[in-house]
């Protein structure tokens, strides 16, 4: 629940510091029954333009607790954090140069701390209308460190491939984050999806006033390197919540 707060505690102090950066969602869902599970997920978007600076950052969690069929003894099921901090330069009309930092952790993979800094280019290919798309590529070194051996612990650089696509209707936004990261060096020897990375984040939101929207969210998340670690643990996870999402 650390993460909480501190998603939490991030949201107050931008409030303070300035108006409409962004947005937070919070969601969650329960079951009772043969099987009992509940579950919690935030996700805090904000960023602030400085002339031809730009200054961001996306963070998710995910908590949740559940039972085995018949008992009623919750136990931990997922505590998953992301975050990517960000800064950008444009230096022509929608062409810019980025730096980021991503972090995550994942109980449900047995991923201690997966970290990686970036430095690309990116560039808006459509900016008007209702229609926004954004392509970005960029270098990056990762740290990851698991939580199974600390033999496991891997190096690695990978390329970094951002799509984000946008579309407003006029009681519907629809928004997609993509990230593809295939690794280019490895300290071990690995096979191409052995160590291979994917995200990609969706949302649909109906405006309820100009502060609340309600809608849905999806992600789907792949890290391959955790599967061959661990055939047991998946490398592909899907996850689908209902968001109340309040923009500040």
């Amino acid at each position: 629940m650390r993460y909480f707060l501190f998603l939490i505690l991030t949201f107050f102090s931008i409030s303070a510091f300035s108006q409409n950066l962004g947005s937070i969602q919070i969601g969650g869902n329960t079951t009772t029954g043969t099987i009992q599970s509940y579950a919690f997920t935030s996700s805090l978007d904000f960023s602030k333009k400085l002339k031809n600076l730009m200054i961001g950052s996306n963070s998710t969690y995910r908590w949740s607790e559940k039972s085995v069929s018949g008992s009623n003894q919750l136990a931990l099921f997922e505590n998953e954090f992301y975050t990517m901090d960000y800064i950008s330069l444009e230096l022509k009309k929608q062409f810019k140069v980025l730096a980021f930092t991503e972090d995550q952790s994942s109980y449900t993979r047995k991923v201690k701390f997966l970290s990686s800094v970036g430095i690309g280019a990116g560039l808006s290919i459509l900016t008007k209308g209702r229609f926004k798309l954004s392509f970005s590529e960029a270098l990056m070194p990762e740290k990851y460190e698991s939580e199974l051996k600390s033999s496991y612990d891997n190096e690695s650089i990978r390329s970094s491939s951002r799509l984000k696509i946008e579309y407003k209707l006029k009681k519907v936004d629809i928004s997609s984050i993509n990230l593809y990261q295939p690794s280019i060096y490895s300290e071990k020897n690995l096979k191409y999806s052995q160590n291979l990375n994917f995200r990609s984040t969706n949302s649909i939101t109906m405006p309820l006033t100009k502060t609340y929207s309600i809608g849905f969210t999806y992600t789907d998340s792949y890290i391959g390197y955790s599967h061959y670690l661990n055939p047991k643990i998946k490398a592909e996870d899907k996850s689908t919540s209902l968001v109340l999402k309040v923009c500040f």
